[in-house]
């Protein structure tokens, strides 16, 4: 059995949590807020590290070297953040004069803090992007990409009332796509499904076991890399293929930033599926349900096997982004987290379930991130 998702566990003296922002969560009217962590060895005020869209400084580098003197400021994936948490408890045992901040805002939020200068780490379920990556650059920030670990993002469904056992990803892009507004029902969609196979001339899944009733889907918010990885492998390729391209998911989802609020909605609605990661899958197995995608080779169900070898068709890189002239203490907690991936990530009881990177993809991270803190180090 999977062991549930580590939590930070240090004495009260040494956690915060607070609530960055709130969001109406879809038509349940539920509440979620990205939740800040601070762990650090005395007290303090946390920095602001909620949403923002100021302009960035151009004295951003030359800010940062006094403003992470005694902390590291780390935002970005909800995904990515139980690596980060993991590796933070640990760190503060090494370290205890240095605060660790660790906020989830999601991927996209998490990247415009670090090329503002307002946080020193970001973890990404995506790569960044050329727009994202020149705004750094333009703040006088290069970030240095480090892939981390593998995922996958899971179509999942309740155990004890499930909705599909494998679909499409025709299938998926009926439910989810942009296009696929107002569509209400599990008959709505399986006739959507059969359009767009009709038209494309593959073979949909949903109509072997898909039930009537309602079609809730519960995911990610925009700006999210899971998000955006959803619309990367499954929106963008089956819109492009009907030559009628689209970049979004469709308005009236279920939304939330939480994948633990995710999954416990999609494991009590009747017939509701949802996209969540496999590290919050592994640790639900007990009341949700994998579904299967055939991307044309056969249903493949999310497992860390698959997403090691690239079979299951929705596996991503989780990376870590950090300035290349990253000094002290920010310097020092990459260093500490390379370090530590084998022990935090994996599927032994107390491991963060994701799947590690094969031997020689993670030596060349390390190598990468080598010779970045020779250079910095030489300035």
């Amino acid at each position: 059995m999977v062991a549930d998702i580590p939590r930070v566990t240090p004495s009260p003296r040494r956690v915060r949590l607070e609530s960055l922002s709130r969001r109406r969560w879809g038509a349940l009217g539920a509440l979620c807020a990205p939740i800040m962590i601070v762990i650090a060895g005395c007290g303090g005020a946390g920095p602001d590290v909620s949403r923002s869209t100021a302009t960035p400084s151009p004295n951003v580098t030359s800010e940062l070297a006094a403003s992470w003197r005694d902390r590291v400021v780390i935002s970005g994936s909800t995904t990515v953040e139980p690596i980060v948490r993991a590796v933070a408890t640990t760190f503060a045992d090494v370290d205890p004069e240095i605060e660790v901040v660790v906020a989830s805002t999601g991927t996209g939020d998490g990247l415009a803090q670090l090329c503002s200068g307002r946080v020193a780490l970001v973890g990404a379920s995506r790569p960044i992007r050329d727009s994202e990556l020149d705004a750094c650059r333009q703040s006088g920030i290069e970030p240095v990409e480090l892939a981390i670990a593998r995922d996958g993002i899971s179509i999942v469904t309740s155990r004890q009332d499930p909705a599909a056992s494998c679909i499409s990803l025709v299938d998926l892009y009926a439910l989810i796509g942009e296009d696929s507004i107002g569509l209400a029902t599990w008959a709505e969609v399986h006739e959507r499904a059969r359009q767009l196979a009709d038209r494309l001339d593959v073979s949909t899944a949903i109509a072997t076991d898909i039930r009537n009733g309602l079609a809730v889907f519960a995911g990610p918010i925009p700006g999210s890399g899971t998000y955006s990885t959803l619309v990367d492998l499954v929106v963008a390729p089956v819109s492009d293929e009907l030559g009628e391209p689209r970049h979004s998911l469709r308005l009236d989802y279920l939304s939330s930033p939480d994948d633990g609020l995710l999954a416990a909605t999609i494991a009590d609605a009747p017939a509701a599926m949802g996209a969540i990661g496999l590290a919050r899958f592994e640790a639900e197995r007990d009341r949700l349900a994998p579904v299967a995608i055939d991307a044309g080779e056969g249903c493949v169900e999310p497992g860390p096997h698959v997403v090691a070898d690239g079979r299951y068709p929705l596996s991503r890189t989780l990376y870590l982004y950090v300035d290349a002239r990253s000094v002290g203490p920010v310097a020092d907690f990459v260093d500490h987290l390379l370090d530590r991936l084998d022990a935090v990530v994996g599927f032994e009881p107390g491991q963060v379930p994701y799947v590690q990177l094969a031997d020689s993809d993670a030596a060349a991270v390390r190598a990468r991130w080598g010779e970045r803190s020779k250079e910095a180090a030489a300035r």
